[in-house]
C-alpha cells in the first residue's frame, strides 16, 4: 500500500528512494516520529514537495485507518472490481472508497475524478491519502503539480495586477492633481500648487503647472495693485486690449465734480483732516459713478473727472452721466452725512481717448474741448446756484427722459460763443442703469 502525506509528522533525517520495498534494509519506521508502526518512509511525495511518500502493508494501513491513528482516505484505483463488502476498509472512519464497479461503468470517470479532487483537498490539508497501487499516487501527484502550477500562475497574475495598479496609480495621481489644479485656476484661485511626485514627464508637467500658477498669481497681484491706483475698468481694458495704448476718437459724456468752498475749508483745517474729508467724499461718489457704468479718469485736487462711453462704448452714455450726476448730488448734498457740498457739470462730445505720457510713465486719459467745457459748466453752477448743469449737446443726446429746467445761454471762459445749459431736477426719482455696453436701459 502507498500512503501520501503532504505535511510530514516529525522530522526525518533521511529518506529512502520510493522504489524500495518495505523489506529493504535501511528503512526506518516512523513510530518514533508519531506515526503507526509498519509505515515506512519511501521518499518525497514530489520532487519539490515537503510531503512524504510512505509504504505500508495492507494490514498496517487497515489497522491505522480503522483505529484512527492515521486519518485519511483510501482510493481503490488499481482494481477493476468493486471493493468487497467484507473488506475491512469499509469500517475506516473518514474514508472515501472508489465508487466504480468497473472501469467502463456509467459515470465512472466523473465519480473517480470527484474522488481524486476530494483526496487532493485532504492531501493539501496534511491528511493521509492511501492507495492500493501506484496509480492512485500517480494521479494525486499529477493533480498536485497542476494545483501548484495554478497557484503559481494565480500568484503571478496577482503580482502583475498589483504592479499594474501601482503603475496606473503613479500615472493617474498626477493627472488627478493636475485636473484639480486647473479647476481651481478656473475658479480664480491663482496661487494653487500641485505636488511634484515623480521625476518623469508627469513631474515636469506638474512643475510647469506650478510655474504657470505662480505667474498667474503675480499677474493677479499686479492687476489688483494696478486697479488701486487706476479705475478697475480702465485697468482691465489696458491689460486685455492690444490697442489700449493707441489713441481713438470717441463720443463720450464727461462729468466734472468739484467741492464748493473747499479753499476756505482747507485754509482752516489740518492736513490729515483735509485728506480724510476728501477721501470720505470720494468713497461715497466713486461707487455711484461705477454703478452707472462710468470711470473715474482722474482726481483733480478736490474734484474729479469721470468718463462715460470709454473705454467701454455705451450708446446711452449721456443719460448715464446725467443720472449719475443727479444721484451724486442727492447723496452728497442731501444725504445728511456731513459730506461737502458739490457742484457737477456734464457735457457730451468727441474726445481722443488713449494712453498719454512718456519716459515710462503713462496715463489713460481723454483730451478735447468737450473736457474743458464740462469743467467750465461745473464752475457755472456757483453762479446759477444749481447743483447740476448739463450742456445743450447732452440734453439732445438724452432726449426727454429726464426732467430739465432751461437756464439759458451763458458765457464760458475760452468759448467764443455762449453755451446753452440746463439744470436737471435733483429731486427726480432716480433709477440705476445697467452696467453693460449694450446701451440697454433697465
Amino acid at each position: 500500500m502507498l500512503i501520501a502525506l503532504n505535511k510530514p509528522y516529525g522530522v526525518l533525517s533521511s529518506f529512502t528512494h520510493e522504489s524500495q520495498s518495505a523489506s529493504d534494509a535501511g528503512k526506518r519506521t516512523l513510530s518514533e516520529f508519531g506515526l503507526p508502526a509498519g509505515v515506512y518512509a519511501a521518499g518525497r511525495l514530489d520532487y519539490d514537495s515537503e510531503g512524504l511518500l510512505l509504504l505500508s502493508d495492507e494490514g498496517a494501513l487497515i489497522h491505522a485507518l480503522t483505529t484512527g491513528a492515521l486519518r485519511g482516505a483510501a482510493i481503490d484505483v488499481a482494481r477493476t472490481e468493486p471493493l468487497p463488502a467484507t473488506d475491512p476498509l469499509w469500517d475506516a472512519p473518514n474514508l472515501l472508497i472508489s465508487p466504480h464497479s468497473s472501469t467502463s461503468g456509467d459515470g465512472y470517470a466523473d465519480r473517480a475524478f470527484d474522488l481524486l479532487c476530494t483526496n487532493l483537498e485532504r492531501l493539501l490539508r496534511g491528511e493521509a491519502v492511501a492507495a492500493r497501487g501506484d496509480s492512485g499516487i500517480y494521479l494525486l501527484r499529477k493533480m498536485l503539480r497542476r494545483h501548484r502550477a495554478a497557484v503559481a500562475i494565480g500568484a503571478a497574475f496577482a503580482a502583475s495586477l498589483v504592479l499594474t495598479l501601482m503603475f496606473l496609480g503613479s500615472i493617474m495621481r498626477p493627472l488627478k492633481d493636475l485636473e484639480d489644479g486647473i479647476r481651481l485656476i478656473r475658479e480664480g484661485q491663482y496661487g494653487v500648487t500641485i505636488p511634484v511626485t515623480t521625476p518623469d514627464e508627469f513631474g515636469e508637467l506638474s512643475a510647469a503647472f506650478n510655474g504657470m500658477s505662480k505667474g498667474l498669481a503675480e499677474r493677479e497681484k499686479i492687476r489688483a495693485t494696478f486697479a488701486t491706483y487706476m479705475d478697475g475698468g480702465v485697468a482691465h481694458h489696458i491689460l486685455t486690449s492690444d490697442t489700449a495704448g493707441a489713441g481713438a476718437e470717441v463720443e463720450v459724456s464727461l462729468l466734472f465734480c468739484d467741492v464748493r468752498e473747499f479753499t476756505s475749508f482747507a485754509a482752516k483745517a489740518q492736513a490729515p483732516d483735509v485728506l480724510a474729508r476728501l477721501n470720505h467724499l470720494f468713497e461715497a461718489v466713486v461707487p455711484i459713478i461705477n454703478g452707472h457704468g462710468g470711470h473715474v479718469n482722474k482726481f483733480v485736487g478736490d474734484g474729479l473727472l469721470a468718463v462715460f462711453g470709454a473705454p467701454e462704448p455705451y450708446a446711452d452714455h449721456a443719460e448715464r452721466a446725467v443720472r449719475c450726476a443727479i444721484a451724486m448730488a442727492q447723496r452728497v448734498n442731501h444725504g445728511g452725512s456731513g459730506l461737502f457740498s458739490v457742484g457737477i457739470g456734464v457735457n457730451s462730445g468727441r474726445v481722443v481717448a488713449g494712453s498719454i505720457g512718456g519716459a515710462g510713465r503713462l496715463e489713460y486719459s481723454v483730451i478735447g474741448d468737450a473736457v474743458n467745457v464740462a469743467a467750465r459748466v461745473e464752475a457755472a453752477t456757483r453762479d446759477l446756484d444749481d447743483e447740476v448743469l448739463i450742456t445743450e449737446q447732452t440734453r439732445m443726446a438724452i432726449g426727454g427722459t429726464i426732467e430739465l429746467v432751461n437756464r439759458g445761454l451763458i458765457e464760458l471762459r475760452g468759448k467764443p460763443e455762449p453755451v446753452e445749459v440746463w439744470a436737471p431736477v435733483v429731486q427726480t426719482a432716480e433709477r440705476r442703469l445697467p452696467v453693460s455696453p449694450d446701451g440697454a436701459v433697465s
